[in-house]
């Protein structure tokens, strides 16, 4: 038989989804992903066996685009392209959504279909009928870089601000200083110098709290965080993390540990 000669099987799928548009086979099941479905409306895959009877399994997907187009597997997570907003979602394996997306709208603003070689990403653009060659696994994870921190004490209207160096990134201050009483504000901007949403500034020691927001690639946010100077030295740790995944959690990118010094 020569290559790609049609056999003359195919399987109806038109019972679970009326526009099935990507298709991946991961050893054992069939999924795909459809437009418009029978259970619901719009963004489902579908899981069928071996043979494309329907295993009665679906996954809603349309919280984060309502047209999914190429789907894949990579052993760990499953990662959706979709056309609606020109990105591919990074899902766990039970396709619970991880936060983090890839934007491919650059190069072709009707992305089609998606494939991991072990090495690259390959997307499909409809708009410019060409394949895109992307270098590597596709970056979702974020990245929270400490790009300035200022210490004001508010009471006698002193502010000092921290200089960046010291291994691994840390930041190595020049100590701050306070009475007894006296109102102590911490402003930390971080960096997103990655590509997820998930952040999080927290500051522990004498003083403890935490600042969890969603910042876009390239963008910078503020976390403020007050206290009231005790009678004596304050001794605090300011780390930044990014979220990695429902197993592995948040994972730390920067430091800061300082003292604020206080005089009577």
């Amino acid at each position: 038989m020569a290559e790609w000669d049609y056999t003359g099987i195919s399987y109806d799928v038109g019972v679970q989804v009326t526009i099935p548009r990507g298709i991946f086979f991961d050893g054992s099941n069939w999924y795909v992903t459809g437009q418009f479905g029978a259970f619901i409306y719009l963004g489902v895959v579908y899981k069928y066996d071996i043979n494309f009877n329907f295993t009665d399994e679906f996954y809603v997907v349309n919280y984060q685009d309502t047209s999914p187009q190429g789907i894949f597997f990579d052993g760990s997570n499953w990662f959706i392209l979709g056309s609606s907003t020109n990105r591919v979602y990074k899902y766990d394996i039970n396709f619970n959504y991880t936060g983090f997306s890839y934007y491919v709208g650059d190069q072709d603003t009707i992305s089609r279909g998606i494939f991991f070689d072990g090495n690259n990403w390959w997307m499909v653009g409809n708009s410019t009928n060409r394949v895109y060659k992307y270098e590597g696994p596709i970056q979702t994870e974020g990245k929270a870089d400490i790009t300035s921190i200022l210490v004001y004490n508010d009471t006698i209207g002193m502010v000092y601000e921290f200089a960046p160096g010291g291994p691994f990134g840390d930041w190595v201050p020049s100590n701050p200083e306070g009475r007894k009483g006296d109102s102590i504000r911490i402003y930390v901007e971080v960096t997103n110098n990655g590509m997820g949403d998930d952040l999080k500034t927290e500051i522990i020691g004498d003083v403890v709290g935490e600042d969890i927001f969603y910042l876009g690639a390239g963008m910078t946010h503020i976390s403020n965080f007050y206290f009231t100077m005790p009678n004596k030295n304050s001794n605090i740790t300011i780390n930044t993390y990014h979220w990695k995944s429902e197993v592995v959690g948040w994972v730390w990118d920067n430091s800061s540990v300082w003292d604020v010094n206080t005089w009577q």
